[in-house]
């Protein structure tokens, strides 16, 4: 019997493009299929990409998932492919809750429900870091003008929400967009919608280039009620040096986080496949580098903790280019 604590009704929103990005998705899909062999997959490829992928993905994608070839919704926006996938899975999916999952992420088992009052109708895991600038304390005017622009009634700052990799306190509702998952069928075109406009209008002081669609997810949580993930759900992989046994998913980010893993039975079950070599690069200096970068911030605050990144990053960089 099912244990009432999976999510056992669910449908997956992922999405896959050419080269690395295509073993990316191939190797999340046969994750999922691991543990949920009856769910539909909504993959969805921008069109521009499909012609170059190989006949071989193409073939399995076909074969293993409901696949979508489309433009992307806002093409100077990349990451905008995974809402598309994510409307096509709400409109199209009889399932009771609708799973969006980056292509750095890998499932290790079944996804089990947090321990939360109600039914919510999203599910969401606080930011990994609390001293980059939208975690911060330095962004809360910034935060009220994102919630004045879209008429949202500013929430009680800071939070009591604390950031999984540094237990930082957030300043204000800010997720990881690693996973989502939710049972309103509104909530993915909403989504999209607003990341659009904050992406078109220029809505805050600060110089944004890539985390619209994180800002305006935390102002859109503010209507409705969330369960929280922790990171058995979505766990911060490409940030630690071990991965604990409870863990469902996975998100490395960088390819040289799986390396790593290569010998751990956590990952057994998709080191069998051989798309996991092919994105399981080597380890280098950079990807030791971020565990400690990422970690610093528990005791260096913003803006400090980004002004570090600077100079070892360059040079970082330059013992890489080196060493090559």
């Amino acid at each position: 019997m099912a244990n009432p604590g999976e999510f056992t009704d669910i449908s997956f929103a992922v999405t896959s493009d050419k080269g690395k990005l295509g073993t990316r998705a191939a190797l999340l899909i046969k994750s999922i299929r691991n543990h949920y062999p009856k769910a539909k997959i909504y993959n969805f490829i921008p069109e521009l990409s499909y012609p170059d992928l190989n006949n071989d993905l193409k073939s399995f994608f076909e074969s293993s998932s409901t696949v979508i070839v489309d433009e992307i919704p806002m093409p100077e926006y990349p990451l905008t492919a995974l809402h598309r996938a994510f409307i096509e899975a709400a409109n199209a999916s009889d399932s009771r809750y609708i799973a969006a999952l980056d292509t750095d992420t890998i499932l290790l088992s079944k996804l089990q429900k947090p321990d939360t009052n109600g039914d919510p109708e999203l599910f969401l895991k606080p930011e990994d870091s609390g001293e980059d600038y939208w975690g911060s304390s330095h962004s809360k005017d910034d935060w009220r003008g994102v919630y004045n622009h879209f008429g949202v009634e500013p929430p009680k700052m800071p939070s009591n929400l604390y950031s999984s990799v540094d237990n930082r306190q957030l300043i204000a509702p800010y997720y990881q967009g690693a996973v989502i998952i939710t049972q309103n069928r509104n909530f993915p075109s909403r989504w999209l919608e607003m990341t659009r406009e904050a992406v078109d209008e220029e809505i805050y002081d600060h110089d944004e280039s890539w985390f619209h669609e994180q800002i305006v997810l935390g102002v859109l949580s503010t209507q409705y009620d969330v369960g929280l993930l922790s990171n058995e759900q979505n766990y911060p992989l490409y940030a630690r040096l071990n991965c604990p046994s409870d863990v469902q998913l996975v998100h490395y980010v960088r390819d040289g986080t799986l390396s790593r893993f290569k010998d751990s039975p956590q990952f057994k079950a998709v080191t069998q496949f051989r798309e996991f070599d092919e994105v399981a690069t080597p380890a280098t200096l950079s990807d030791y580098y971020r565990i400690f970068y990422d970690n610093i911030s528990r005791f260096i605050p913003y803006p400090y903790h980004q002004k570090i990144n600077i100079p070892i990053s360059w040079a970082r960089t330059t013992l890489e280019f080196i060493r090559s």
